[in-house]
This record gives C-alpha cells, structure tokens and sequence, in this order.
C-alpha cells in the first residue's frame, strides 16, 4: 500500500474516534455541561492533530534528477587533444527537500503576546528549513552488466557527508530583525520572508569524489537554486547543491536523507536532564499550534477509554519499550477505532514528552531517495607511463650536499619531466637494475631525482615539492610528488644538553638531544660521538637519547666531556654534522648530614665552651659502580646569627669557634664552640639559639672540589 494510501485509512479511523467521542457525549448527562464542553474541546484538539498527521512520511520527500551515466578518461590520456574535445565527468545535482510553509502565518495574531509571537518566529525557523541532510555515496564495481546491481553485498559505502543547519545563528538572526523592525510589522514580515530562506548550514569535509576542477563545495544549500523555483514552490522547498565526479568505472548509488521539522514537540535546554511538563508549552504540528495542557486532556480521556496503554512516563528512560508495548497493543486489536485511540496516545506521548527527538519519532519529518550513476571509462590502447618507487616525503638538514632519490619508470623509451621543480633538481641515470618486469616498450628502468642541498634549499617550515612525469606521446602519467622537508643543522635543547655535559667524575651521562626535526627523523639515522678523556673509548651511539646502561661514564681526572651529534643520510650515507659541545667536568662536592646536629650543654661554666655533635660528611663517589670514593679535604664552621643571653640579668653573649671541626671516626664530625662574655657563668641561666654554617670539600688526584655548605641552628643552655 502507498503512503498516501496508508493516509487515507487512517484518516478514516481518526474520524471513527471522532464518532464515539460523539456518541459518548449524546449518552452522558446533557445536564453536565463542563463535561460536555471537555469532550468538545477534545474532538477540537484531536481534528487539528489528525489533518496534520494523515499524510504520513515526508509530505514533500526529496527530489532529484533521474539516473545517470557518466563517461571518464583512462589515466595518461589527454581526451582533447586525442579527440578534438574534453569529457567531463562532473556533474551537478540539485536536491530539493519539502519542508513546512509557513508563509501565511507571519503576522502577529490577535491577543498574541509580543514574547509569544518571537517564540512562534523561532518555531517557524525551524519548521521552514531542513534541520539535517545526510549524503551516502556507495560503490559497486560489477562492469558486466547495463542494469543496476541488485544483490545488497555488491554495494560498498564509500563516503558519508552531513550538512546540519545551524539553528542558533538563524535564531540570532531573527532577534536582530526583531529589535530593528518590531514596531514595523510589514517590514518584519518581509525581513522574515528573507530569513526563512537565507539557511546556513555546516561545511562537511569534502569526500574523494570531489570534483577536481570546481572550485565550489561539494555539498551545500543554495537560497539561490531555491528562489529559482519560484515563489509558491520556494515556500515549500529548499534546494541543496551536490557536486559529484566519479573516480573508477562501475556502478555509484547517491542516497540522500533528510530530517526535517514539520512537527516540533516540547523541547528542553540542552544539557538538562527530562523536566516536568509546562502546561504552557506549546509544540507544532506543521504550522498548527497546540498547548501542552490540551494534548494532556485527551491523553488522559484516551487513558480512560483505553485499556493496556503503556504508561507515558516510560518514553523518558525506555522509548523502545514503548514502541514495542503500543505496538503490540495494535497488533491484539481488529478494531479499528481502537487501533486508532492507540495510535493517537502514541504521537501525544511523544509530542508532550521534553527531550523527544521530533525528527525522529514522527515519520512526516523524515524524507529518504537514492538514484544510480553507471560510470564507463574507455580502455586505453597504448601503455601508460608511469613513475614508480619514488619517495613521497623526504626530510633532511640543510648541510647535506645533495639528495638522490632512486625511481623506476616505464616505458623505457618515455620521457621523465620535472613539471615542478623549485630547487634546481635533475633527472639522471642510474646504474641500478629496475625491479620491474618486461621488455621492449614496457620495460622499467631506473632513474634518479638528484636535488642540490647546501647553498640551495634554505630551512623553512614547509616542504619543497617536486612533482615529476613520464611522458609517453600523448600520454602522461599521474604526477609523482616528492615534498623535501629541510632542517637547520641544529638542536633545540642546546642549553638542556650542555648542563648535562656538565657532570662530576664518576657519573653516568644522562641526556636527549633534540634535533631541529624534532621526533620527524628516526633516531637511528644519528650518530652521538662521546669524548670523555682519559683515554676511555666510547663506541658512537645510533640514537638520540643516552641513559645510565649506556655506560657513558665520566672517569675520575679528566677534565672535560665532548659530544659531536650527527645525522647519516640513509641513501648517500653521507655524514652531516648537526652539533658540537663541551662541559667541564670535576670532582663531586661530599654529602654533609646535620639531622642529628645538637649542641651538648655547657658543663665548664668558667670557660663557657661546649661541643657540637652529630655532623656527618661523606665523601663523594668517583667511579660509576660506587666502590672508590675520594678524600674529605678542608673541612670548616662559622657562625652566624646568635641569640644566647642569661635568663636573670640579661647579659647577651657571643659565640666563637675553637679551632677546627674534628674527625671522630668515620664520616663523623665534632665541634668546639666558646661563649664570650662575662663568666662564670650563672648556673641555669644561661639559654639561647646560635646559627652554624659547616662547609667541606673532597680531594683526589690533587684536586679539590667546590665546598658544600650548610647551616643549621642549634639550641644552647647550661
């Protein structure tokens, strides 16, 4: 059965609804008259949903031109100078999407509310255009046949485009209209006349199947193709504009589907979760508005009069479960009127339900077409030349003295052109054998790209791009695209590499070297050449980043560690160096530990000296395994700040160090410190804090290493 068939039944049974709606009000008590007048108000509201929803599916669906054939050259061949003329394999094809007039609808109605007249302009926005188009292109490559393929499985889908309207900056638009033409209806009735069909859309990224030479989008809307329908058509339908050039021989389906929003039910902020109904809300049904509360009305007179209707809560967090329960309930019935109540619940449900998806829960917003393209291309009859085995992206420094770039091409006795050559390359012969088979007019041969480097290609951040072709009569083959990218022959970490160089004896080196080509270069194309001195050999590393297994060890005595990057051609095996650095290299500072620094009370109360204990310096490692260490040297205290004072008179004192600090045993350290003033000094009263600053080196091999300082305050008492 057709659609609009399907349309005319139902339409049928929405009026048997009517009838027993009549009937029930004739058999209550005409006495009640509030009752009477809600059953009226009922039959109202369901008539408007009824003559909006009796057409079904996509009132206007989607229109295009018929089938097509489309007739594209063979690769190398040059149509029009073979021919006399040019084939075209473009084509243009327009789309036409029926949407909702609303054009008779503009004023401001009587009792109407400025606020409610905006928010019906909004409505109609939508109404009036096509909220998305989706665009499939399938394949099949059966050639055998005239007809189209009609085993599903020979199609493969090869590309998808959305064009999605944007929603907002229309709305935004309107507001700007509002603002300057509300007082002057005419004009805002014609300014939203221009509006309506002034849509913007979203730019999909184009697909392989692009038209080449035109410069246009390949899919877009076009308020101009739209016009030129005319006024009543252009009110009725929005034309979109697809360009199309098939790439191989076969078959291409081109399948558009659309959504539009013919009926708008009750929406909610996006973001926010499903809300409680306002009684106010309004939704559309083409361009028929209807209130909340009224559609409540009669769903809860289809609750009364129905029996098993799923309850309408479930659409919120099981709209399948719905489906499937409404569903089955018309699936249990031969009675028509009851098919019909139970249909009807179904779009008052989904209308009065904030968050339903409108576009797709009521079939009249939804529109679908496809149409065949059969795509020939003639077989040639002489050989393509072609260019094989060429590297497409190249990346080299900028000292290097020339690329060469190994290539075979076919046929032999062709011609290889540079037809875009922006560094003085060439074309030269190898002595290789070509991989390529064959003989006579078909036989590969090998070739070489040579481009001059140094003193010819400068860095810069985007790539020099040489495009060859092989030449055959009048054939050419498909460009061959080499993009070179050139470096400076330098790192970016220069400062991060230097401080690493800069290390004790004894230690591990541990660095990363950055090239100006960042991560783009493999690391094993580098070399790191190591001079650590004192006649230890450091084999080269093919790689950018040394760690502590590498054993690049700097030996005790030596002075300085060297380290020369550079970068191996992996065609020439040409060495281009990238960078040189040193960094001095010495004897480690020792470990000093103050945590168990504490001064002893002062037992000799005359003299008033006491002892600092719990001083703790090691010295430092001078082999890589940790076995051999150096010597302490010159160790020294001084003092710092120093609050000592007796607690009864007030006196303040001094603190001097006596002699030096003193070797226990092992890596433990003692010092003797005096309070200078006036002693003896009474018993218990003296109390206070002083600062000390214990500095030590380390020697070895007749060297001595910068001082480690550090202070800490002790606590003094008698």
């Amino acid at each position: 059965m057709s659609k609009g068939g399907a349309g005319k039944v139902y339409f049928v049974l929405y009026l048997a609804v009517i009838l027993e709606l009549l009937i029930i009000i004739v058999e209550r008590d005409e006495a009640e008259e509030h009752l009477i007048a809600k059953q009226k108000e009922s039959m109202r509201i369901v008539e408007s949903i009824l003559s909006q929803l009796q057409v079904g599916a996509g009132s206007e669906g989607i229109n295009t031109r018929p089938q097509d054939q489309i007739t594209i050259p063979p690769p190398g061949v040059n149509v029009k100078e073979a021919i006399g003329a040019d084939i075209k394999p473009e084509r243009k094809y327009l789309v036409e999407v029926g949407i909702t007039d609303v054009s008779a609808n503009l004023k401001m109605q009587e009792h109407e509310e400025p606020e409610e007249y905006l928010d019906r302009m909004k409505r109609f926005l939508k109404l009036s255009n096509v909220s998305d188009l989706k665009y499939d292109i399938y394949y099949s490559n059966d050639q055998s046949s005239e007809a189209v393929p009609q085993d599903s499985s020979a199609w493969q889908l090869k590309a998808t485009a959305n064009l999605d309207l944007k929603i907002k900056e229309l709305e935004g638009k309107l507001d700007q209209i509002w603002s300057r033409d509300q007082k002057d209806p005419l004009a805002f009735v014609k300014s939203m006349q221009d509006l309506l069909v002034q849509a913007d859309y979203t730019k999909p990224q184009p697909t392989a199947f692009k038209p080449g030479r035109i410069a246009e989008d390949e899919l877009y809307y076009s308020p101009e193709e739209t016009l030129k329908l005319g006024t009543e058509i252009s009110r009725k339908k929005r034309s979109f504009v697809i360009n199309f050039e098939p790439r191989d021989a076969g078959w291409y389906k081109l399948r558009f589907s659309s959504r539009t929003n013919q009926i708008l039910g009750v929406t909610i902020k996006e973001g926010q979760p499903h809300a409680d109904i306002d009684p106010e809300e309004k939704v559309n049904i083409g361009t028929v508005q209807l209130k909340v509360k009224d559609l409540l009305k009669v769903r809860e007179e289809l609750l009364r009069n129905t029996e098993g209707l799923p309850p309408g809560d479930m659409v919120k967090t099981n709209i399948e479960g719905f489906d499937n329960a409404v569903q089955k309930l018309k699936d249990e019935t031969d009675d028509l009127p009851t098919k019909a109540r139970i249909q009807l619940y179904d779009a008052i449900v989904k209308l009065t339900t904030p968050g339903i998806q409108a576009e797709n829960a009521f079939d009249r917003n939804k529109g679908q077409m496809e149409f065949n393209i059969r795509v020939l291309k003639p077989t040639p009859q002489i050989t393509d030349p072609k260019i094989a085995n060429l590297e497409t992206v190249v990346r080299v420094f900028d000292k290097l003295s020339k690329l060469v770039l190994p290539m075979e091409v076919t046929p032999a006795n062709g011609k290889t052109e540079i037809t875009a050559n922006p560094g003085g390359a060439t074309v030269a012969e190898s002595g290789a054998t070509a991989s390529g088979g064959g003989s006579g007019a078909t036989k590969w041969v090998a070739k070489n790209l040579v481009i001059p480097i140094s003193g010819s290609l400068a860095p810069r951040e985007e790539p020099y791009v040489f495009e060859l072709a092989q030449a055959n009569g009048p054939k050419r083959s498909e460009p061959a695209v080499c993009s070179v990218y050139v470096y400076p022959s330098s790192i970016t970490n220069e400062s991060d590499v230097n401080s690493a160089l800069e290390a004790s004896w004894g230690d591990a080196l541990e660095l990363v070297v950055t090239p100006s080509s960042g991560s783009t270069i493999k690391p094993n194309e580098f070399i790191m050449q190591f001079d650590v001195g004192g006649g230890t050999q450091i084999p080269p590393l093919r790689k950018l980043n040394v760690q502590g297994s590498d054993q690049v060890n700097v030996p005790p005595g030596t002075s300085k560690v060297s380290l020369n990057v550079a970068w191996k051609d992996p065609r020439s095996g040409e060495v281009v160096p990238i960078w040189s650095g040193s960094g001095d290299v010495g004897l480690k500072k020792p470990t000093i530990v103050t945590s168990d620094m504490n001064a002893d009370p002062i037992l000799d109360n005359m003299s008033a000296e006491f002892v600092v204990k719990g001083i703790m310096i090691k010295p430092p490692s001078i082999s890589a395994d940790g076995n051999s260490r150096a010597n302490i040297g010159t160790v020294s205290a001084t003092i710092g700040s120093v609050s000592v004072r007796d607690m009864r008179s007030g006196n303040t004192y001094k603190v001097v160090v006596v002699g030096k600090p003193r070797r226990i045993k092992g890596n433990d350290y003692e010092l003797t410190l005096k309070l200078q003033g006036k002693t003896p000094l009474p018993k218990g009263q003296i109390k206070g804090n002083v600062q000390i600053t214990i500095s030590a080196t380390a020697s070895a091999d007749g060297a001595e290493s910068r001082p480690r300082m550090i202070t800490k305050t002790v606590s003094v008492s008698n």
